[in-house]
């Protein structure tokens, strides 16, 4: 069942980077945002979370339009997740992961906190912990708001291969066991392809959406990347 409805979205500032979006969007799923630097990924996010105003269209949250819901409200529906924090606070890790969240829920927070598997990092100072462990801070950050989607803008763009596998797999566990939604912002075509409940593809100013095997039979992102690893070695 969807709860969130997109009707002929364009978005962008003066010129529209992306048009005529229609999307109905489903509880649990998985999905990758893909497409080229500047065509309109993070403008798309942006647009959602009422950062910038769309240039035409609508948008529905269970049937409301999400210009008349406030901003306090609309932070219970959508959570970010960024690749890395400019300025990383000196404070405990313990408290940064309720940093946002609307009710202190002890209950949740040790969930959340057993789920992402960051027991031993909880004394620690976030400016003191690696980027992977503070990717999985960052990710619990968002889950302790209890939204019912949650973006995430490369969330694997300083992770070594290991810990970007691991990254994209919790995502992929913690869609079933949270019953979230997750939009994954990322140029990791081959994880999205073997991932992903849905991929939103941005081409030529178009959005298309299908599942991993439509997209890419649509546009052949695998032959494109193994031609490039190819050329590559």
């Amino acid at each position: 069942m969807t709860f969130l409805n997109i009707k002929n979205l364009s978005v962008g500032y003066k010129k529209a980077l992306i048009t005529d979006i229609n999307i109905d969007i489903k509880r649990a799923q998985l999905i990758f945002l893909l497409g080229e630097n500047g065509s309109g990924k993070s403008t798309f996010m942006k647009t959602l979370f009422k950062i910038i105003p769309p240039l035409q269209g609508e948008v529905f949250y269970e049937g409301t339009n999400f210009q008349d819901i406030n901003a306090n409200l609309w932070s219970e529906v959508m959570a970010a997740v960024f690749s890395r924090m400019g300025n990383i606070p000196m404070i405990p890790v313990s408290e940064m992961v309720n940093i946002g969240a609307h009710i202190i829920d002890k209950n949740l927070s040790e969930k959340v906190i057993q789920l992402l598997n960051i027991e031993d990092v909880l004394p620690f100072y976030a400016n003191e912990i690696s980027d992977g462990q503070l990717q999985k801070v960052m990710i619990a950050r968002a889950l302790m708001q209890d939204t019912r989607i949650v973006f995430f803008d490369e969330p694997t763009a300083h992770l070594d291969f290991k810990n970007k596998s691991y990254v994209f797999n919790l995502l992929k566990e913690l869609v079933a066991s949270t019953n979230k939604t997750f939009i994954v912002i990322s140029h990791e075509i081959l994880y999205a392809l073997a991932l992903a409940d849905e991929i939103w593809y941005i081409d030529q100013k178009k959005l298309w959406q299908g599942t991993p095997q439509e997209i890419d039979e649509q546009f052949g992102l695998k032959n494109q990347i193994l031609k490039l690893k190819a050329y590559e070695n």
